[in-house]
């Protein structure tokens, strides 16, 4: 009997233990993501302010995207296409933070690949800015979808349509 409690006993145990990840993830969230380094950002062939982004929107998704790279012209277009299952309130939208040079080289690329209608908001980061200037945050987390509030502190890291779970979670942090 004493044998089946302690495998009962191990086993709860090693469940509610969190992964190196988690732990990782749950430390970062709350910290502040630094945007302000972008001067420009492009919507639908026009340009806006950085500040005038900031106003509009309460919740943010920032994704990382690299341009000239295959699986992230893939990406962009897979993000348009979840997003739009997701019924989402007015307060939220999405940035891509691209590292390349031109916004046009890469929408062009994009739409070669597949026609996608511009609603979300792009920078570009020719000179690796966005990881350069939020430091305190790890690299890995950087390269990873993270939702953020008006204040830029990170809320979520990952995609929200990754699975029900997500979706659940997204939904609930941007009702707020």
């Amino acid at each position: 009997m004493r044998y089946y409690f302690f495998i009962f006993l191990l086993t709860a145990l090693s469940c509610s233990q969190q992964t190196p990840e988690s732990k990782r993830i749950e430390k970062t969230i709350g910290k502040k993501l630094h945007l302000e380094m972008f001067q420009t950002i492009y919507i639908k062939g026009d340009t806006i302010s950085y500040e005038k982004f900031q106003e509009g929107y309460k919740y943010k998704y920032i994704v990382y995207l690299l341009d000239e790279c295959s699986p992230c012209y893939e990406k962009y277009i897979r993000w348009h296409k979840e997003m739009e299952k997701i019924e989402t309130k007015k307060n939220f939208t999405v940035l891509f933070i691209i590292k390349g040079k031109y916004v046009l080289d890469f929408l062009s690329t994009v739409n070669s690949i597949e026609y996608i209608e511009d609603k979300y908001f792009i920078t570009m980061d020719p000179n690796y800015i966005y990881p350069d200037g939020n430091k305190e945050i790890p690299e890995w987390v950087l390269e990873s979808p993270i939702l953020i509030d008006n204040n830029n502190k990170i809320r979520m890291i990952g995609m929200p349509f990754s699975n029900t779970k997500s979706i659940k979670k997204f939904k609930k942090l941007i009702q707020n």
